[in-house]
């Protein structure tokens, strides 16, 4: 386990929601000047403090992109040793289900995808107990594509909202 990984995730996962609303703010607090001397009709000098706040705008949006991508991996690092372990048995909703392969051949061919403009719907919630210990995961079909299943890890704040990974089956249709 990744402590750096679960210390920023329990730190920075609280206070998410506001991290682009003050990156904004700190972009209009420096523009304010620049708007106003405009209004005035008066020349004026290229602004660096509104380049300043615009990088520093820039700086919170992709520190807050390299953080959520760096959990992510994380997340994919810790679920390795159970997802890649001797599966003992796979239940989904509680369920055990008896041929688990092509589910954990899914789950193991995970893979990222680029800009979705669908989102997730019907969730399972599918656990796989292995020699190295159990790996909740909880799985929400895609609303577009009934055999993608978007890939949640419950053991970090980020990534019970931010998709670990994608894994293509139709295993679990009727479920």
């Amino acid at each position: 386990m990744n402590g750096l990984a679960h210390l920023l995730d329990k730190t920075v996962f609280p206070v998410q929601p506001l991290i682009v609303p003050v990156a904004l703010i700190v972009w209009i607090v420096a523009a304010i000047p620049r708007v106003r001397s405009r209004l005035k009709f008066f020349p004026q000098k290229y602004h660096l403090g509104l380049a300043a706040a615009g990088m520093v705008f820039l700086g919170i949006i992709g520190a807050e992109f390299a953080l959520v991508a760096f959990v992510e991996h994380e997340a994919w690092r810790e679920m390795v040793p159970q997802l890649y372990g001797e599966i003992e048995s796979v239940t989904v909703d509680g369920i055990q289900i008896g041929d688990s392969g092509p589910l954990v051949a899914a789950l193991r061919n995970m893979q990222g995808t680029i800009g979705h403009h669908s989102h997730p719907t019907i969730s399972h919630v599918v656990v796989l107990t292995t020699s190295r210990g159990s790996l909740p995961l909880n799985l929400k079909r895609d609303s577009e594509d009934p055999d993608e299943y978007w890939v949640f890890y419950p053991f970090f704040q980020i990534t019970r909202f931010n998709a670990v990974g994608h894994a293509f089956t139709d295993a679990l249709e009727g479920m």
